[in-house]
């Protein structure tokens, strides 16, 4: 009988715990990764797009080569049909995107407001802060909006309608 460290199934413990103890060592000095990180995804990303277009036109350009007898028609009759297809797409979903931001944003001093009585009837300040700040990086990164500007124009003029609708319902 052999000695249970040199078994396969010890050696592939080791592995395991090797890979585990490099990956928890990683994480502790993960400000050093996180710079490589972006510069891997932002170089890649073309490069991984560019692969799957590949992937998914391949044949086609095969096909379009003997109709047209020439590879550069071919991936030229493919190249004008993709950017059609971007511009069509582009053109029927941007207006609908547009209508559908400003409507969130015209809603927004109702679910604000929604809030402010669910915070004062449950007491909820941790949870409305946490998400509140979860949204408002959400929005401002990937919108490119002050958030907080827009927040307390909404919040403004959801508290002046509220005074209005005393006032006139008195």
């Amino acid at each position: 009988m052999q000695p249970f460290w040199t078994t396969r199934a010890f050696r592939n413990g080791i592995w395991v715990l090797l890979i585990l103890t490099i990956v928890f060592m990683a994480k502790q000095v993960e400000f050093l990764f996180y710079p490589i990180g972006i510069f891997f995804a932002t170089v890649l990303t073309p490069f991984l797009f560019a692969g799957i277009l590949f992937y998914l036109t391949a044949g086609l350009v095969d096909w379009l080569e003997l109709k047209f007898k020439r590879r550069s028609l071919a991936i030229l009759a493919i190249l004008l049909l993709l950017l059609l297809l971007t511009v069509v797409f582009v053109l029927t979903l941007g207006p609908l995107i547009t209508r559908q931001l400003l409507a969130l944003l015209d809603t927004f001093p109702r679910f604000a407001e929604e809030i402010r009585k669910l915070h004062k009837h449950y007491k909820w300040s941790e949870v409305v802060i946490i998400g509140q700040d979860r949204s408002a990086n959400l929005l401002k990164e990937g919108l490119g909006l002050d958030v907080e500007r827009v927040v307390n124009r909404n919040l403004r003029h959801a508290e002046e309608e509220e005074v209005l609708r005393r006032a006139f319902e008195a």
